[in-house]
Parts: structure tokens; sequence; C-alpha cells
């Protein structure tokens, strides 16, 4: 954030257009980080679902193995 303010005050004699560059930097990095958060997510959320995997699996077995008991 902070490189996106000084760019912003480096261009404040440019005016409007250097304020409208910065907001779109702004929004540029927004969705690249929302974008880098989102897969993030995705990962973690794999991987707690390859750990909860052989539990389920093991639930489900053991539930057929004791059915008829």
């Amino acid at each position: 954030m902070s490189i996106i303010f000084y760019t912003f005050n480096l261009n404040f004699r440019d005016g409007i257009l250097s304020l409208n560059a910065s907001i779109y930097a702004m929004k540029f990095y927004q969705i690249i980080f929302l974008i880098s958060k989102t897969f993030h997510f995705l990962i973690l959320l794999s991987f707690e679902l390859y750990l909860i995997q052989p539990k389920i699996i093991s639930d489900q077995f053991l539930q057929t193995r004791f059915k008829y008991v």
C-alpha cells in the first residue's frame, strides 16, 4: 500500500489522471490479493479433506463391518 500512495504523491501534479491511475493500481492489487487468498483457501481445504479422508473411509468400513452383529 505504501508503494501506491508514494506513486500518488509523486504524480499529484498531474491531477485527476494520477488519481485514476492510483485507484486502478489499488484495484489491481486488491484483485491479485483476493485471487491469491482464494487459491490459498482452496489449497488448505483440499489438504484438510485429504487429512479427513482416512477417517471417513474407516467409519464406512466400521459401519459395514459391524452391521450384522
